[in-house]
């Protein structure tokens, strides 16, 4: 038994220390916290890699947006610069055929004046070659069959008739110009006179001593001076003095028996006192074919109107005036005109 103790009781076995391993752990855990931070570190720096590109690559993709919408924008501006291009395009296209069909019809005409003309020399020189002989008189006047007669007498056949008609032709065609052109002269002086008498219908009465009037179918405008003057009448002295006039006219063509109205204006400015000396407005209209009624205001209170009749070879022409100031009497004026010829 105390052999047995001995060898239970001997000597202990001392146990393994594990303050080694600790250490080894404590170490093994630190590098796996550092290799742990390190990858964090490097996360971190990836994922601020990302957001700088994300960035980035939205920044491009802001700037792509806005290429593109400005790429649109140039788009549509090219849309609508096509657009209008293809409408001028055929705006043009209308205006050529309506050019083309416009010289078609000049180039008809001027066929028909061809043909026309063929066929009237035809006929004459056919009227020519049947009518008797007639002796030419020596006799001024002789007209276009007394030489067609000649050449006929003389045995001209009708071939060698035709190119010595044709002087004779023209000449009457020059003397139909010559008065066609003194018709117009005769039409623009008589428009020039209708002009003038409604100017000095509208406006003041020898209203500047040098003046320019510029006049069209619808508008007239008068500008000139006025040399000082001493008093006359109604009119107060004054001294040198601008005029304008301004007259517009409404409605058809002047001369025309269709309905118009003329509305006007004129004044003089005294450049001595520096106010306007004289005022007037008038209105004209002709209510009626032959038939016209005037009617006008001045400063100095005057109110006067005019009526103007046509009727055959008679012209009555009536007026009056009314002082609205009761300074002087009123008057009215007739007259009756009538053209012999």
């Amino acid at each position: 038994r105390a052999g047995r103790r001995h060898r239970r009781e001997g000597p202990a076995v001392l146990p393994r220390q594990p303050a080694p391993k600790l250490e080894r752990g404590a170490a093994g855990m630190g590098g796996q916290a550092s290799k742990l931070r390190e990858d964090l570190e490097a996360t971190q720096r990836v994922l601020e890699a990302e957001k700088t590109r994300a960035s980035l690559l939205q920044a491009d993709v802001l700037g792509l947006r806005q290429e593109l919408a400005e790429q649109g924008s140039k788009l549509e501006q090219r849309e609508r610069e096509l657009v209008d291009s293809a409408s001028q395009c055929a705006h043009r296209l209308d205006e050529k055929e309506q050019e083309v069909a416009k010289a078609l019809k000049e180039k008809e005409i001027l066929e028909e004046l061809r043909l026309n003309d063929a066929m009237m020399v035809k006929k004459l020189m056919t009227a020519v070659l049947q009518k008797p002989q007639v002796p030419r008189s020596s006799s001024t006047g002789a007209g276009l069959a007394t030489d067609a007669g000649s050449l006929v007498a003389h045995g001209t056949g009708a071939a060698e008739v035709e190119p010595q008609l044709r002087p004779l032709l023209d000449d009457a065609l020059a003397r139909l110009a010559a008065r066609e052109a003194r018709t117009s002269s005769l039409l623009q002086a008589a428009r020039s006179d209708q002009r003038q008498e409604l100017c000095r219908t509208l406006w003041l009465h020898q209203m500047c001593d040098a003046s320019l009037t510029l006049r069209s179918a619808n508008l007239m405008v008068l500008g000139g001076l006025r040399m000082p003057r001493s008093q006359q009448g109604r009119q107060s002295a004054s001294g040198l003095s601008g005029g304008v006039g301004v007259l517009r006219r409404f409605g058809e063509e002047g001369g025309s028996d269709g309905r118009w109205t003329a509305v006007g204006g004129s004044l003089l400015w005294d450049a001595r006192e520096r106010e306007i000396s004289a005022l007037r407005f008038a209105m004209c209209g002709q209510v009626a074919p032959g038939q016209r009624v005037s009617v006008g205001f001045d400063h100095t209170g005057n109110l006067s109107g005019g009526l103007k009749s046509n009727v055959d070879a008679f012209t009555i022409h009536a007026n009056g005036s009314i002082d609205l100031n009761r300074r002087h009497a009123s008057r009215v004026g007739f007259e009756v005109s009538y053209d012999l010829d």
